[in-house]
């Protein structure tokens, strides 16, 4: 038997102790490790226990943990993780310790919901939809259901009578925060109780109160969605392709610093994000851009370079949107605004070195020296944990000459849904080709299988528009915008129309687009916020209405994107347009000559007359029908700068 590995420790066992653990396993490897901790221990932190259970899957050793008698030592809290932690992934915790003093067996324990933090979560192929997939599709884990109603189940404090009627089992927020990941209720969870104490639930307030969760629950979806882009890295990119996220918040009873949500997520994989990121652009060799990007990176390129580069060392990969890599760029954007801390560490090109950014001085040692890791701190300040949104304002209906007229216009157009069909379209016609899509677009690769769906139009110059039925697609915001610049890039001779489009995937694309624009409009001087001369006309609709709304993606900046949806708003009925607190800054609103096709004169042509949904009505009739039955609900649409 080997001899122990002794730890100096720190009375918060954390990351200091588990780069000990894993700088001693670089250069001893055995089947049981015993730890002996030196000093007493008040608490051992989740991202240490994830640390260790990642190490015994990848290495197929077990840990053996002693240390001194301590009457402070928090144990309680290391059952949970553990219990928690078998119970969702269906294994024993016994798999990574081979023994834990103090812990004998988890049966006693229930599974129980932690106010502090979110359950360890493995990740890799098989649990990454299971963690973040929608939860319309039912999740067949007995335990990790009863987990998440139970996160649900006891939100808030029960402080106030007006709070527990806002968050009970069977109301509004409970029954919508069900249509959403497992993810979202443990982070929202943990990040409403540390935020509560801060929010008034008294009659006079309480509708400001609601406005504060509705806050907190949108900066819970914009997280989640960053985490879930770091999960798809861990299992695309790392040669083992397994890793952890962890979710922990200390509050200023618990630490010497102020209040803190902590966020880890690591791999201990072999690649780095900079070799990695280079052996895929050299596999493109050949591409006049990949091989301009791949000069850059063979010359000295770090890994802050990627995340906030400069104008000597920015990728064409960060520049065109059908190439770049938004989940880094958007989830740093999300805690820079909110006053975060970012550390990200990971191996470099040559002899494992590590490249490192810290965004703050004084968070490097939160750094895990193994692998690739990622860790964010979010201050408990009560004027964060928000998102940038803005207004949106219903538009009264409007009929005139010209919408009279642009419905004769129709006349014109003939639909077809095959290639086949093309041969029987008399001249003269304007073709509309239908195209209906049915594809998970869960990594990079679905991507590429997606856009080649549609290689055969390329070479049909009588095509003059192309609409892309997107209703039984599952992709994520990041992939449809990389999937619509495609579009717009390769398909410059057709007019491009999007309908049965999820209004909220959408709505966060644009919020992707926006970030990817401001981040990159002082590198380049002719990044465009979409592109100068091409738009689309997507029609979006929330999953529990079937209305459609209109939009056109168009734009060299953000007055151009905000004047033509102004035009669209006022003159398409029953619509909502996308405003910010100003008006349009030009007083001319003419349509831009690339946009003339969707419009007779400033009228938008009803195309949701020639395109529907899967149940034959086409969506002016679903809209029509809607509007007949039910009260139109007006959702709000992310913020244009």
């Amino acid at each position: 038997m080997s001899d122990p590995l002794s730890i100096q420790n720190n009375r918060f066992v954390s990351i200091d102790e588990l780069n000990t653990v894993l700088r001693n396993l670089l250069t001893h490897h055995r089947p049981i490790v015993t730890i002996e901790f030196a000093n007493e221990i008040e608490r051992i932190d989740i991202a240490f226990i994830a640390g260790l259970i990642l190490c015994a899957k990848k290495f197929e050793i077990q840990f053996d943990i002693n240390y001194p008698e301590s009457k402070n030592f928090r144990l309680f809290e290391v059952r949970l993780y553990l219990k928690q932690f078998s119970e969702i992934f269906e294994c024993s915790w016994k798999d990574a310790f081979s023994h834990f003093k103090g812990i004998d067996d988890l049966k006693k324990d229930a599974l129980d919901a932690s106010r502090s933090f979110a359950p360890i979560l493995l990740i890799d192929k098989h649990t990454i939809n299971l963690l973040f997939g929608i939860r319309e599709v039912p999740i067949h884990n007995t335990a990790l259901n009863s987990l998440v109603e139970k996160y649900l189940a006891d939100i808030s404090a029960g402080t106030s009578l007006a709070e527990t009627h806002h968050f009970r089992n069977d109301g509004d927020f409970a029954r919508e925060s069900r249509n959403y990941s497992v993810i979202h209720a443990f982070v929202f969870r943990v990040m409403y109780n540390k935020v509560s104490r801060s929010i008034s639930w008294r009659p006079a307030n309480v509708t400001k109160a609601i406005r504060r969760v509705e806050e907190i629950w949108d900066f819970t979806t914009e997280y989640v969605v960053g985490l879930h882009e770091l999960a798809k890295n861990i299992v695309e990119h790392s040669d083992d392709e397994m890793g952890m996220i962890t979710l922990r918040a200390y509050d200023d009873r618990e630490v010497s610093d102020d209040k803190v949500l902590e966020t880890h997520v690591f791999d201990f994989g072999s690649k780095g994000i900079i070799p990695t990121l280079t052996e895929r652009t050299k596999a493109k060799s050949g591409n006049r851009i990949y091989e301009e990007d791949l000069r850059i990176l063979n010359d000295n390129f770090q890994l802050k370079d990627f995340i906030k580069p400069s104008v000597k060392t920015k990728l064409n990969q960060q520049l065109y949107r059908d190439l770049a890599h938004y989940g880094l760029m958007k989830f740093y954007k999300l805690i820079s605004r909110n006053d975060g801390a970012i550390v990200s560490s990971s191996i470099g090109k040559v002899n494992y070195e590590r490249h490192s950014y810290f965004s703050h001085t004084g968070v490097g040692f939160k750094s895990i020296n193994w692998g690739t890791s990622y860790y964010f701190q979010l201050p408990f300040k009560p004027e964060l944990f928000t998102t940038i949104s803005t207004q949106s304002q219903a538009m009264d209906p409007q009929a005139s000459a010209d919408t009279i007229k642009s419905l004769s216009e129709l006349l014109n157009f003939e639909t077809v849904n095959d290639k086949q069909e093309l041969k029987a379209v008399r001249e003269g016609k304007k073709i509309l080709y239908v195209v209906h899509l049915d594809l998970n677009v869960s990594e990079r690769d679905d991507e590429a299988k997606l856009a080649s769906k549609f290689a055969f139009l390329e070479g049909l110059e009588k095509v003059a528009y192309i609409a892309i039925d997107m209703e039984k697609i599952s992709l994520s915001p990041s992939s449809l915008l990389r999937f619509l610049a495609h579009l717009s890039t390769t398909y410059v001779r057709q007019h491009l129309i999007v309908f049965n489009l999820d209004f909220e995937i959408y709505e966060q694309m644009i919020s992707d687009n926006e970030n990817f624009y401001s981040s990159v409009k002082d590198l380049e001087e002719n990044v465009p916020y979409w592109y100068a001369d091409k738009g689309l006309l997507i029609f979006s609709r929330l999953k529990n209405m079937n209305f459609a709304f209109a939009d056109i993606l168009y734009g060299k900046n953000s007055d151009e994107f905000v004047s033509i949806n102004y035009i669209v708003g006022n003159t398409v009925p029953n619509t909502v347009r996308i405003i910010e607190k100003r008006k349009p800054s030009a007083d001319d609103f003419a349509i831009p000559s690339c946009l003339e096709h969707f419009f007779y004169k400033r009228t938008l042509l009803p195309l949701d007359v020639l395109i529907g949904n899967s149940n034959g009505e086409s969506l002016f009739q679903s809209n029509l029908k809607t509007l007949l039955e039910q009260q139109l609900q007006i959702p709000e649409r992310s913020k244009v700068s």
